[in-house]
């Protein structure tokens, strides 16, 4: 399957709260042909701390726009219920 996307699987991230970034953005980085490409939190505290592992994602405070983002092509909530 990598073979048909050689640029990856790219991931944008709802939630950069704790559990995300304890257990969630880990296990992302560790992936073959996962990139992380966006970070969405509306804490600025959670988004700088989630982009010291992916410094190359683009961060948002607004989902919709992280959810817009074209280089987008899947998304994972984190989010509290």
């Amino acid at each position: 399957m990598e073979e048909n996307l050689p640029r990856g699987i790219c991931i944008g991230v709802l939630g950069c709260g704790a559990i995300a970034r304890s257990v969630h953005l880990p296990i992302l980085s560790k992936l073959t042909g996962v990139r992380v490409v966006a970070l969405a939190d509306a804490d600025e505290i959670n988004r700088t701390q989630a982009a010291v592992l992916f410094p190359e994602a683009a961060t948002y405070a607004d989902f919709s726009e992280a959810i817009r983002d074209a280089s987008v092509d899947a998304v994972i909530i984190a989010l509290p219920t």
